[in-house]
């Protein structure tokens, strides 16, 4: 293994949580250290770890749940089998500027903003609404990038910096969306029985 390359998400994850031998620890910070993007992803590991420990999620609405449990019941049946959870950064590769989202003949055109992350597994894209009565509704797709997974396997958690969060579960085609958000900054999990994608802060306003 060269020394050169940069250390992947699971390295850098495995090394920032004590899981490595002291030699292949010293290892990994050394190229981490070597490595502008590896030490930007390891700092923003710490940060969200850190972060992640005065979060309590609230219970989903008892339809979300029922969905849920649908879903593990399914696992546990055996159609499929979940393994260890692998956990996922991802990237920003677009965002666009605020734009109006009805066209210029509307009355009152609603301002829209894009984003697109995207990791091995699936790209993740929203766009964010302003709401005319105010607050901003924001609507978004899971794209898996193979046949690993499916869009309905994900959960998706909106996670403000205050502590405060939301649960929502993507649809068949991958679809979800979170109404009448606040603004400030915000995190986003996207879960399933063996993966984490794992979404930096970005600000909504």
């Amino acid at each position: 293994m060269s020394n050169s390359r940069k250390p992947g998400f699971d390295e850098i994850l495995d090394w920032i949580e004590d899981r490595l031998p002291p030699e292949e620890a010293e290892a990994i910070a050394a190229r981490v250290a070597a490595d502008d993007e590896a030490r930007a992803e390891a700092e923003w590991l710490r940060t969200f770890g850190e972060a992640s420990e005065g979060i309590v999620l609230d219970s989903p609405p008892s339809e979300v749940r029922a969905e849920i449990s649908r879903r593990f019941e399914g696992f546990a049946e055996g159609r499929r089998q979940p393994g260890p959870l692998r956990r996922l950064f991802a990237t920003l590769t677009f965002e666009g500027g605020m734009q109006p989202a009805f066209g210029v003949r509307s009355v009152a055109p609603e301002a829209q903003r894009h984003f697109v992350y995207s990791t091995d597994l699936a790209d993740v894209s929203f766009s964010v609404r302003l709401r005319r009565g105010g607050g901003l509704d924001l609507m978004g797709q899971v794209l898996p990038n193979g046949d690993d997974v499916e869009p309905d396997e994900f959960g998706v958690h909106l996670i403000r910096d205050i502590g405060a969060s939301e649960t929502a579960l993507a649809d068949d085609l991958g679809e979800f969306a979170f109404e009448g958000v606040s603004e400030g900054t915000y995190e986003m999990i996207l879960a399933t029985e063996r993966y984490e994608i794992l979404i930096p802060p970005f600000q909504l306003r």
